[in-house]
């Protein structure tokens, strides 16, 4: 049994595998690397892994080495400008799981591709595909990661509620300078709105699809954060916490019920 290899096809497919792959990778890393270096790095690993595959004979363990380490640090060294070594190693895993997505997509459409132009312009849709896919879940997971807890205590009363630091909050006390949380007024209990709220003033602010208005502010008695990244573990506890009671919905779908202020962190 012989299979026929035609080794423009070979390298046409190595090299958008490997220039999405490279360039998937390094948006990912936030790396500093060009589209020039990324395209010498895919043009340097479609040679050389046409190049490995013509050597004759059976030998597994030297293709083995070229084509998983020799071949995939020169793209990485080459195409993503990385030198550091955990960078690296985070380069080289991600370099599969890339490869993994694209590869299985641009597998689904080659099968029905007979012209070289075709098979680029729809290697470039299936890079956008995986891209968006990917920072889909970059955005869950970096979401999750401004997740908070927050238990609340007013006049000896405790609540919890679901709260989000969100980074475009920087509203803070015109006098004390402290910084202002802000929860939805249905997010409050019962015990609290039945009873007469002291030491409440108000705060002049502006948000999007609100062009100002006068938000009341509360002095609470304490406030325990917990957050729930695996980054941060424990409770932050900040004493005399300002916190803005809003009438609309901190958010539209009532995922949270809380904004924090990221200067308390």
């Amino acid at each position: 049994m012989y299979y026929e290899l035609y080794i423009d096809v070979l390298f046409l497919v190595n090299f958008m595998m490997d220039y999405f792959v490279l360039l998937t990778a390094g948006k990912i890393l936030s790396c500093t690397a060009t589209h020039r270096s990324v395209f010498f790095g895919a043009f340097i690993g479609a040679v050389s892994t046409c190049i490995v595959i013509c050597i004759p004979g059976q030998h597994f363990l030297l293709k083995f080495i070229l084509f998983h380490i020799v071949i995939n640090t020169v793209m990485i060294r080459t195409g993503l400008k990385i030198k550091e070594r955990k960078k690296f190693l985070q380069a080289y895993f991600l370099l599969y799981i890339c490869a993994f997505f694209i590869g299985g997509v641009m597998q689904c459409i080659g099968r029905h591709i007979r012209t070289a132009g075709l098979f680029i312009l729809l290697s470039a849709i299936s890079y956008e595909i995986v891209k968006g896919g990917l920072w889909f879940l970059m955005e869950l997971r970096r979401i999750q990661e401004y997740r908070c807890q927050v238990t609340l205590y007013l006049n000896g009363i405790p609540h919890t509620v679901e709260a989000l630091i969100d980074t475009g909050n920087h509203l803070f006390d015109p006098l004390t300078k402290a910084p202002i949380h802000i929860i939805s007024r249905d997010a409050l209990p019962e015990t609290w709105k039945q009873q007469k709220l002291k030491g409440v003033n108000l705060i002049p602010f502006h948000s999007i699809g609100k062009k100002e208005g006068m938000l009341p502010v509360i002095s609470f008695e304490k406030m325990i954060v917990e957050r729930k990244s695996e980054h941060f573990g424990g409770g932050q506890c900040i004493m005399r916490p300002l916190i803005g009671i809003s009438e609309e919905k901190v958010a539209l779908k009532g995922s949270y019920e809380m904004i924090l202020n990221p200067d308390i962190f």
